[in-house]
Formats: structure tokens, C-alpha cells, sequence
């Protein structure tokens, strides 16, 4: 099974609080899991219609915190710099596939790189 992962480096590091002993650590690197089936319910309506330029950076915080692994509060640290690149990076990917509103047929393959 092919599970890559797009890395997106932070031009500002986050930091992520560990529950088991506290500690806090800077998160300089997004690893994104490609997009999948879980995922969808976290991606904005506006965005599955195609109207990639109509989503707010808030509305796509949760698709990153999910395909990250990292929770949302860890998210919500993020550079606006940092948000509006991965926004950028989030809609090319939503773009390169069809959805099932369209009722176009898809290649069955989503983009990986």
C-alpha cells in the first residue's frame, strides 16, 4: 500500500505540547497524509465545489490538523504565512482530483507529490 506523505517545511515552527509528560516541543515540518475517505467530512463545502478562492484559512485548519495527525490546537499556532502557503498546497490537491459533486468519473488515483 502506498501511503506517501507531503512534507511541508514551516517557515515559522509551531509548538506542540507532548500529554504524557508535558513537555513542549517545535514542530517544523508538516508530514500530510494523502487525502482519504476520513478526511472528507474536514474538507469546506466551498472547497469540494470547486471555489478553492472562497475558503477562509480558518475553514481549513481541521483538514490539516487530520491530514498532520496533530491536534487542532497545535494548528491553531500556525503562522499566517505558514496557512495561506498550506491553503495554497490544499487547493492544488483538491483540484487535481474530481470530486463526486461534479459527477465527473476519477482516475481512482490522487495526486501524491
Amino acid at each position: 500500500m502506498n501511503d506517501e506523505k507531503k512534507v511541508f517545511t514551516l517557515e515559522y515552527p509551531i509548538p506542540l505540547k507532548d500529554k504524557r509528560d508535558g513537555k513542549i516541543t517545535q514542530v517544523a515540518v508538516l508530514n500530510l497524509s494523502r487525502i482519504k475517505a476520513k478526511h472528507m467530512r474536514l474538507v469546506p463545502k466551498s472547497m469540494m465545489s470547486g471555489e478553492t478562492n472562497q475558503v477562509s484559512p480558518s475553514e481549513i485548519m481541521p483538514l490539516i490538523a487530520g491530514l498532520a495527525d496533530l491536534p487542532l490546537k497545535c494548528i491553531e499556532e500556525l503562522d499566517m504565512a505558514d496557512l495561506l502557503k498550506l491553503a495554497e498546497v490544499l487547493g492544488d490537491i483538491m483540484g487535481e482530483f474530481d470530486t463526486p459533486k461534479t459527477g465527473s468519473k476519477s482516475s481512482g488515483s490522487l495526486p501524491t507529490s
